[in-house]
């Protein structure tokens, strides 16, 4: 039985495998979801546990972590103790009151049979968000007034902390490299962009998903809940109206759903060719300069090719004469506009380009 081998780079070599472990766990997860899928479902059927109502209680038990996440986007001093504690208070919270409400509606006492009544789920979901939305804000108020944390950078700090998590394979400045015009995006100190910079160059964007995020929460809580309160029963023309919204809103969803992630993938399979193409281009050039192509007929006779085999680079430096340092600019060039960050080729030689240049 063949067993692949651990990855050597220092560097990468644990990054690539904990990409392959996390690979191999979605894989089982996958397929562990997809074996259990079908007796939950006919588990839930048989106790008479209806689809509609597994949708709602699950607001009921993931709704309070709605505002905490969001909170972690939009508000940089928000704490790791009042998200935690706003998300299981709020679902503590919401069932308290599912359970009580159902209790005591219509003096029945039955909780199962008066839990699918809207009104308890409603009181259920309304309290599991609220809470969820409320605590995080009072503890983290309270934690930072007890000087658990005073810093006047700390926008600029928790930027920095979360540009920290990046992929080494491709670093966050060469993915967005050519979208923001950065052209030291290969250097790991300058060629990453300051706060201030990628929130002037997002301006746009800030503004249209705010607006966005405004439209849909009126859409979503007030207007489309609003036309279903219009009346009990809909008039022939209500009723073709109110299909005709229902049969837009699903195309377009569906469109966007379908059409967006195949338009993702194939910009991804773009750009992956076109890297691969540039590629391809430099290290034929790098050949190229190797075996001394660039080189004039008089400096091609004093020729020393370069050996990669020997440590020390300093006995190494070959002693022809370039007749210029264009190929080390084109390099350079190129290694910024397409993040080719692991040419180990290049920066092994490129000390003996730059004592060929200053012996010129």
């Amino acid at each position: 039985m063949a067993v692949k081998p651990a990855y050597t780079c220092k560097m990468h070599g644990r990054y690539r495998a904990h990409l392959e472990y996390l690979g191999n766990m979605k894989q089982w997860a996958l397929a562990l979801t997809i074996i259990m899928l079908i007796p939950i479902t006919l588990a839930l059927q048989a106790i008479g546990v209806t689809l509609g109502w597994l949708y709602q209680f699950m607001g009921v038990l993931v709704g309070s972590a709605v505002a905490p996440v969001s909170y972690t986007l939009l508000w940089e001093h928000i704490t790791a103790l009042g998200m935690v504690a706003g998300a299981v208070s709020g679902t503590i919270s919401g069932l308290i009151t599912l359970f009580v409400y159902a209790s005591y509606l219509n003096d029945s006492g039955n909780v199962f049979a008066n839990s699918n009544d809207i009104r308890v789920m409603l009181a259920g979901n309304c309290v599991s968000i609220g809470v969820g939305a409320i605590l995080p804000i009072i503890i983290t108020l309270i934690t930072r007034r007890c000087g658990c944390s005073d810093n006047q950078n700390e926008s600029s700090d928790q930027w920095e902390g979360t540009r920290d998590i990046d992929n080494p394979l491709r670093p966050w400045p060469e993915v967005y490299a050519s979208e923001m015009k950065l052209l030291d995006a290969t250097e790991l100190g300058s060629g990453r962009p300051s706060l201030d910079k990628v929130t002037s160059r997002y301006k746009l964007w800030i503004k249209v998903s705010i607006l966005a995020s405004v439209i849909l929460t009126l859409l979503y809580i007030i207007i489309w809940p609003g036309l279903g309160a219009i009346g009990q029963s809909f008039s022939l023309d209500g009723l073709k109206v109110w299909i005709y919204v229902m049969e837009i809103y699903v195309i377009v969803a569906l469109t966007i759903c379908v059409l967006f992630p195949i338009y993702g993938e194939w910009k991804k399979y773009s750009d992956m060719k076109e890297a691969e193409g540039v590629m391809n281009k430099i290290n034929i050039n790098f050949t190229n300069m190797l075996n001394g192509t660039h080189l004039s007929s008089e400096n091609k006779k004093n020729f020393k090719p370069y050996n990669f085999d020997v440590e020390d680079e300093d006995e190494q430096v070959t002693q022809t004469t370039l007749e210029s340092v264009d190929t080390l600019t084109h390099f350079q060039q190129e290694q910024k506009r397409t993040g080719a960050q692991n040419m180990v080729k290049l920066l092994r030689v490129r000390k003996s380009v730059i004592s060929l240049h200053d012996a010129s």
